[in-house]
């Protein structure tokens, strides 16, 4: 049974209960007043009866000076003629007396004690009347939980009609909508339901959404790792085919160990390139008070660059920031610059380094891309100078690692800034 007849039914069972004590103690009350009212009317007709019989009796008596029952009788029977054609009977008591009517009867005064004179009050219209109004009781019984049926249906419509927009909305996520929500504009209790639902909805499909694009990054990702191993294989594979097969002089044999040797050397710093993005992704990494100056001394060794420190310290590993920066670097001198300016700073919650440089830029539509792995600005130079796109989506991991961030600010042909932000650990 659905919630919906279920609180029809209730409802039903309720009203009706409650209408039917109401009208019975209702005209029970009615019909008790109604009673009294006519008993009391009897009450005071009998007395006036009564006192009429009983006062010409006496009055007989004291005239006459002695007990006449045939005066008695007289009196009575005129009363009898008087009352006896409608509702109303007087006459000395019998046993005739019928239970429907009210019945009265009271001994007169002295010399007549012995006689007693009876009342008897037809109220059969008062039980007619009873019976019709439980004809009609039940006939309003009837309409009025017809009328009551009616009313509960629409009201209990209304009332779970946000349980249908629930139900669907279920449906269609369970079908696989997840743009599905409860639009419900009143303010009960089930406001908060849609309220949490459309919060769950739009975080489960924001997720899904995320599962989705990291698998078609995955997929992509896996595409490119293949096309980057396929060409230094097929090269190895090529040129040691060809030492194997082919007579060769001394300085061919040279040549092809060479470029053998230098796609090894390739593929190795590939793989420990993504080696590393794992490790670091799930691992956690040595984060200490590091003096900036020696990050920048080690920078040093490998090339030249200009160092400005704003900030004696910052809260990192060592190894693996010289690595992202000394890979920007690298980034920088194969655009063509020739000044790359590092500086060290810190800000609210952040220590921050720049790296700027005045190399050939890159486009907007590049900077959305060039964190994305294997992604390369320029296909052809990269791969010609050895780069497997890598090198940004490591500084990413490695920024991202520290609780950081990374942000590329570049135009065309006015060089690159990159800043980087890492989590203050003692803020």
């Amino acid at each position: 049974m659905t919630f919906r007849a279920k609180l029809i039914i209730s409802m039903l069972t309720v009203f009706i209960i409650a209408f039917d004590i109401s009208v019975v103690i209702f005209v029970s009350r009615g019909q008790t007043m109604v009673l009294e009212a006519q008993e009391n009317a009897a009450a005071d007709e009998f007395s006036s009866i009564y006192k009429s019989i009983d006062d010409l009796l006496q009055e007989t008596y004291v005239q006459s000076g002695k007990r006449d029952m045939d005066i008695c009788r007289g009196i009575v029977n005129m009363y009898k003629t008087l009352y006896n054609e409608g509702s109303t009977k007087i006459g000395i008591e019998d046993d005739n007396y019928t239970g429907n009517n009210i019945y009265i009867t009271k001994a007169l005064s002295m010399p007549y004690e012995d006689v007693a004179i009876s009342y008897e009050k037809d109220i059969s219209g008062f039980y007619d009347m009873q019976k019709e109004w439980k004809k009609i009781f039940v006939i309003v019984n009837f309409v009025f939980a017809a009328v009551l049926l009616a009313l509960v249906y629409g009201i209990t419509a209304y009332l779970t009609r946000p349980l249908v927009y629930i139900t669907n909305a279920l449906s269609e996520f369970r079908k696989g909508n997840y743009n599905s929500r409860i639009g419900i504009s009143t303010k009960d209790e089930f406001r908060p339901i849609a309220d949490e639902f459309n919060r769950m909805a739009e975080t489960i499909g924001s997720n899904i959404e995320q599962i989705n694009k990291n698998a078609e990054e995955n997929e992509m990702l896996v595409r490119n790792m293949a096309h980057e191993l396929r060409n230094p294989l097929a090269g190895i594979q090529g040129f040691s085919e060809y030492l194997l097969n082919c007579s060769v002089n001394e300085e061919d044999r040279h040549k092809a160990l060479a470029y053998i040797n230098s796609e090894a050397k390739r593929l190795s710093a590939l793989s420990n390139k993504i080696l590393n993005m794992g490790v670091i992704e799930n691992d956690n990494i040595d984060i200490e008070k590091t003096d900036t100056k020696d990050i920048g001394n080690e920078l040093l060794k490998h090339t030249d660059i200009n160092l400005k420190y704003d900030t004696d310290h910052i809260a990192c590993d060592s190894i693996l920031i010289t690595d992202m920066l000394l890979n920007l670097v690298d980034n920088a001198l194969k655009a063509g610059a020739d000044s790359i300016d590092i500086t060290f700073g810190k800000t609210e919650g952040y220590y921050t380094i720049t790296v700027k440089d005045n190399g050939v830029g890159m486009d907007e539509k590049e900077l959305t891309e060039i964190f994305k792995p294997f992604y390369r600005v320029n296909k052809a130079r990269s791969r010609e100078k050895g780069g497997a796109g890598l090198g940004l989506s490591y500084c990413d991991t490695i920024a991202r690692a520290h609780g950081g961030y990374i942000k590329a600010y570049s135009r065309k042909g006015e060089g690159s800034e990159f800043l980087i932000f890492l989590q203050d650990i003692n803020k």
